[in-house]
């Protein structure tokens, strides 16, 4: 074939194509910033043209060696897949030795906390009226529902000039859900340089936009179709997979002129609380699933314990004192949703003689997916605090309210004839998948059901507020991905602008926080 003088001059011509084409396929692969400069169309184009072709010389030799070498390979990656795990959660050496996640303020003290800080204890007991306490919780939705949840979020901390925080308690969320919720908090963690470097009055709401912008999806892909392609077959101990290139995309990929560039590299040890110690920051719940067994777990900056969250996993617990997470990981093991990010693998021995106990974490939205249920746990157990001697004087001016934020459409689901065939083949499927959303709706209603019985009102009332992308029998769809187009960017900054259920909640907070 190659000899052959009528196919030698496009023998060569192809061969140099290729060699340039390999030269961006591995730049992709290897640089966050080439990889946002190429973007994922190409890259897809570009990837599947390279793995055809190895796929053809697969092909090409099995069939001169007449043995199928393709049944060899699966069987390869079945046989490496016992001796190593290529999926390892990215873990890094703490530098801070001296904070401890087993020291990390549980819920109580964390309310005690959050009650005794110098300004919220002034306004708190001075005030006459009631001291709303806000609850936030964010659906997953890759980058459209991070976009949206730390928007809307962004708004109410600009439009309020700074007091939405100070009544702010608790962020949680899942899936990309958590990105948004993470966004707003690593600004109000570095609140101070954000203000000092953007005096617009909009600082908030412009560092968002310019972040979740970004190009998070290529670096992915070209990990998901590089080296995790070969991960099964031989063991790349220098290059991270998947899972790990996009907490490296949400750490580097938005670029050196954009805020938040790196922020996300900040470690969890340092932004989360510790006992005895002031804490200004609200509290964060990144949720995710266990993926063996289907438990619910917490990433959280404070200690997750039972009996308060119902045998949640407290996933900072299983790490090594000697390892740590940065903040970019754990909002990625919370939105592993495959087959874009694998689960994440977090060993834990809990004790020196123990054996070890491998734990593969997924999607919190396998479970929860607006995190409801860690709200739900936690206002309860305040609820019944505020009983105690210890807190009777806050117990009438406190005044929870839950601030939802939903990307999905509104319609309830069209209920169609199953095919008999269907039915008898993928009904434990078809079970399955519709279970995935109806547990986060039976948990969002129970929420609604408890927070409109504490405060003797209906069903969805004031104290629930709702606050969704979609409108009823909306027209628009905006695409979930890791990348956002112009078009649909323009489309949610326009619904953000024009939203009427944010409206009236921004017009109520600027009218009565302080």
């Amino acid at each position: 074939m190659v000899t052959d003088k009528e196919d030698r001059q496009y023998f060569i011509a192809l061969n140099i194509t290729s060699f340039f084409a390999a030269i961006i396929y591995f730049s992709t692969i290897f640089s966050v910033h080439f990889s946002t400069w190429i973007g994922s169309f190409p890259f897809l184009l570009l990837a599947f043209g390279v793995l055809v072709g190895l796929g053809n010389a697969v092909a090409v030799l099995s069939v001169l060696a007449r043995f199928n070498f393709h049944v060899l390979f699966v069987t390869l990656a079945f046989l490496v897949g016992l001796i190593s795990e290529p999926h390892y959660t990215r873990l890094d050496k703490k530098l801070n030795t001296a904070a401890r996640f087993d020291q990390r303020q549980d819920l109580k003290q964390y309310f005690d906390n959050w009650l005794q800080d110098s300004a919220r204890n002034a306004q708190l007991m001075d005030s006459n009226g009631k001291f709303p306490v806000y609850f936030v919780m964010a659906n997953g939705g890759a980058s459209r529902s991070g976009y949206w949840a730390s928007s809307v979020l962004s708004r109410l901390e600009d439009e309020t000039g700074g007091a939405f925080s100070r009544h702010l308690f608790c962020l949680s969320g899942a899936s990309g859900g958590s990105v948004g919720n993470a966004v707003f908090f690593s600004l109000l963690q570095n609140r101070n340089a954000l203000l000092a470097a953007d005096t617009s009055g909009a600082a908030f709401l412009n560092a968002t936009r310019q972040y979740l912008q970004s190009d998070f999806l290529t670096f992915t892909l070209a990990r998901t179709l590089g080296p995790d392609i070969f991960r099964n077959f031989i063991t790349l101990y220098n290059v991270n997979d998947r899972a790990s290139a996009l907490s490296f995309a949400l750490e580097n990929a938005a670029g050196k002129k954009v805020f938040l560039d790196k922020k996300f590299a900040t470690p969890m040890s340092s932004i989360m609380t510790q006992t005895g110690k002031p804490y200004a920051l609200p509290l964060l719940m990144i949720n995710t699933t266990r993926m063996q067994d289907g438990s619910p777990g917490v990433i959280s900056n404070i200690k997750i314990e039972d009996p308060v969250f119902n045998k949640r996993i407290d996933v900072l617990s299983l790490l090594n004192e000697k390892k740590d997470m940065t903040l970019s990981t754990a909002v990625v093991l919370g939105a592993s949703f495959p087959y874009l990010s694998p689960a994440g693998r977090i060993d834990h021995k809990p004790c020196d003689t123990c054996k070890v106990i491998p734990s593969y974490f997924v999607d919190g939205g396998y479970f929860d997916n607006s995190g409801a249920g860690a709200v739900f746990e936690t206002i309860f157990a305040l609820k019944q605090w505020l009983d105690e001697p210890a807190y009777l004087k806050y117990k009438d001016k406190l005044e929870f309210v839950i601030i939802h934020i939903t990307n999905d459409v509104l319609e309830d689901a069209v209920l169609d004839k199953v095919n008999p065939f269907t039915n008898d083949l993928a009904a434990p499927v078809k079970t399955l998948l519709g279970a995935y959303g109806t547990q986060t709706s039976v948990n969002d209603f129970r929420l609604q059901k408890y927070i409109a019985s504490i405060n003797r009102e209906e069903v969805g009332g004031a104290h629930y507020k709702h606050i969704s992308l979609y409108r009823p029998k909306d027209s628009m769809q905006y695409t979930m991905s890791w990348v956002i187009s112009r078009y649909v960017l323009r489309a949610m900054n326009e619904r953000l602008d024009h939203n009427a259920e944010l409206d009236s909640l921004t017009h109520s907070l600027k009218t009565t926080l302080r």
